[in-house]
């Protein structure tokens, strides 16, 4: 009920509290590592409300990351973004999964 609200809204707040810059296709994003509790979207689309554009990224089981996008309403769109790493989705909500390696490499030119 309430209570478990109350806490899934702490835990996404805190985690958006840990967002980083970095480029992603075509936009400039606030993103965050979050791995817990099936809340990715929830987590991607509190760091979008800052920004316009929000991402949260975790390492799956086979060693592969999952990147999860979110556009703040009103015309922040993510799928081109998505569609640029072989990912894809709708307009405002979209994802991809790239190698470790590829990971990697976001982070060394995020400029």
């Amino acid at each position: 009920g309430l209570t478990l609200e109350r806490a899934q809204r702490n835990t996404i707040q805190a985690a958006a509290t840990h967002g980083i810059p970095i480029r992603l296709g075509d936009h400039d994003y606030k993103a965050a590592n979050f791995m817990g509790n099936g809340l990715h979207s929830q987590v991607a689309h509190e760091l979008a409300q800052s920004t316009g554009y929000g991402a949260v990224w975790y390492l799956q089981g086979d060693g592969r990351v999952r990147w999860s996008l979110r556009g703040r309403e009103g015309g922040c769109i993510v799928s081109g973004d998505a569609k640029q790493y072989g990912g894809g989705g709708h307009l405002q909500a979209a994802g991809f999964t790239i190698s470790w390696a590829e990971h990697v490499q976001l982070f060394l030119y995020r400029g």
